[in-house]
């Protein structure tokens, strides 16, 4: 059963865990015992990021396709994020489709495909309140430029069972406009976190009404996008480390791997989960 979106006037997009069991999770900022501030980005080897999108949007009522460019709703909003990209291209949206895939756990998505999938039958270990999850691998990195979380995986999953969606041009009531929702998840698999409402316009704010368009990435998500992706160079001068012309070239320490998982969720308050543990509330 669709839920009614006029109950859920208003959603709140939270980066939340979606299960509290002894699995790993951590938020988009990159959450860890050290800090919840810290960079979660893709290694510039992996840009721009061939994400692969379910066939099932190609008979769905939702993902739009537009004859002037050749591309469906999802491959636009990629589109615009590498607009707002300075340094290259964050996304390959001609990487192609692929057939839906809905395992019975949420973690077997870590395979070899970054994916964008449409789930009839939402998994039980998320909320089915949830409008969407992006969940992601990511492998924390110690460097003398500064630590950060480097992602291995990462997967957009939409929830078709409880939902109804829109790509018309101007919102439908009681429906949430799809390629909106597609935009801003596609800005947390790329690594960015919420702002705050008094950073204002952005994708990427924490709320979203039911028949609200914002099919565009604004000033402060751009700033924010190619400030994570940015090499900055080790300005210290010392003797052993010396200067690095990019942050992936200075010496490193792999730690543990996480599993984060960020909800869009209809409730009121994010909570943010390392291991199991909060970490975070706001």
């Amino acid at each position: 059963m669709k839920f009614k979106p006029y109950i859920l006037s208003l959603i709140l997009l939270t980066s939340c865990m979606g299960q509290k069991t002894e699995k790993s999770s951590l938020s988009t900022s990159g959450a860890s015992g050290s800090g919840s501030n810290l960079t979660t980005r893709w290694p510039a080897s992996k840009l721009p990021l061939a994400v692969k999108i379910s066939t099932d949007f190609n008979t769905s009522t939702i993902d739009s396709y537009d004859e002037t460019s050749g591309n469906d709703s999802i491959q636009q909003m990629m589109k615009l994020w590498n607009t707002a990209y300075d340094a290259g291209t964050l996304y390959n949206f001609n990487a192609g489709y692929i057939a839906n895939y809905e395992p019975a756990l949420a973690d077997s998505y870590n395979d070899s495909t970054v994916g964008i999938y449409l789930l009839n039958s939402w998994p039980a270990e998320f909320k089915a309140e949830a409008l969407a999850v992006t969940q992601y691998w990511a492998q924390e990195i110690f460097s003398p430029t500064g630590n950060y979380y480097e992602i291995i995986h990462g997967d957009i999953l939409v929830n078709y069972e409880y939902y109804n969606y829109s790509a018309a041009a101007s919102g439908v009531t009681y429906k949430y406009d799809f390629p909106t929702v597609i935009l801003h998840e596609l800005g947390h698999l790329v690594g960015l976190k919420h702002v705050s409402k008094s950073l204002a316009p952005s994708i990427m704010l924490s709320t979203l009404g039911t028949d609200e368009v914002k099919r565009q990435v604004y000033t402060i998500d751009k700033e924010l996008i190619n400030t994570i992706y940015e090499d900055t160079a080790l300005t210290a001068e010392d003797p052993v480390l010396g200067k690095f012309s990019k942050s992936e070239d200075a010496p490193q320490k792999r730690g543990n791997v996480y599993r984060g998982v960020i909800e869009l969720m209809p409730s009121g308050k994010c909570l943010h989960y390392l291991n199991g543990k909060l970490v975070e509330e706001h």
